[in-house]
């Protein structure tokens, strides 16, 4: 039991780096107020979960953190594609075939 102990101790011991962590910053709200951000927020999320959207948000979100983070711009951009993408869903056309689904390759 006890070398057992010993093994488990010596494993977690290895673990115990800390976590790289970065700053990432909201952005100030420029066209739309607090409120309002936060229910574009919601619907985006709720289109997501509803309609399977997530690659659009994804594809949205390239090399930043997540939605939280995009300026007001970029997300009521996101929500009006979501919601075009919603009607292609609703009339049974595929988002892909619709062309909301982009290259996002980064280009050097």
């Amino acid at each position: 039991m006890e070398a057992l102990a010993a093994v488990i101790a010596q494993r977690v011991g290895k673990h115990k780096q800390p976590p790289k962590l970065r700053a990432i910053k909201t952005p100030k709200p420029t066209v739309i107020d607090s409120i309002t951000r936060d229910s574009i927020l919601r619907r985006i999320r709720w289109l997501r979960d509803q309609y399977n959207l997530g690659c659009l948000i994804e594809q949205a979100t390239f090399n930043t953190p997540g939605i939280d983070c995009l300026e007001d711009a970029e997300l009521i951009a996101l929500h009006r594609e979501m919601e075009d993408a919603r009607e292609c869903c609703v009339e049974g056309v595929s988002i892909e075939e619709a062309g909301f689904i982009r290259n996002i390759a980064i280009q050097d």
